[in-house]
């Protein structure tokens, strides 16, 4: 591997350890800040499952609606992600996907867990996700998961 990639190498894995870092803290600014201008971040399973958010607006608008969602359903424990090493594949001049195992802890334990599957871009010469779609493939019984999608599905269902 050259000494380019290894640098790129080392950008994307420092923009994942920081986007879990930015996540289990609330810090929406700083999350969004890891996206492309016109980055996407994609739910697929859990109480998000279809929706997506392009732009860093909206995704700064579906971050901040987490972190309402976890003070209307009584989320005041800690959350830390914790996740595996990528496996990094770069398929261009400053474009790489990235795949990687998570597993969402709280204080009784495991929350939920899944994949998370990037597309990477070196935007204005920093390493951002072009687009994050966010796997979940299990949670357990106590996660809060469950009850904001029951809370959703009930709001759509009840609108008009």
């Amino acid at each position: 591997m050259t000494a380019r990639l290894n640098e790129a190498e080392a950008e994307i894995r420092r923009l994942q350890a920081e986007y879990v870092f930015c996540a289990d803290r609330g810090r929406v600014t700083e999350l969004v800040g890891l996206f492309a201008r016109a980055g996407v971040y994609r739910n697929v399973g859990g109480a998000y499952d279809g929706l997506v958010h392009e732009g860093r607006g909206a995704i700064a608008a579906y971050l901040l609606s987490v972190v309402d969602d976890f003070a209307a359903v009584g989320v005041t424990d800690t959350h830390r992600h914790h996740v595996s090493p990528a496996r990094l594949e770069f398929v261009g001049d400053g474009k790489a996907r990235a795949e990687s195992y998570y597993l969402a802890m709280r204080s009784f334990g495991p929350d939920h867990w899944g994949v998370y599957r990037d597309v990477l871009v070196n935007e204005d010469g920093a390493w951002r996700f072009a687009e994050r779609k966010c796997v979940i493939e299990g949670t357990s019984d106590a996660s809060w998961q469950h009850e904001v999608r029951r809370r959703r599905l009930a709001a759509e269902s009840a609108a008009p």
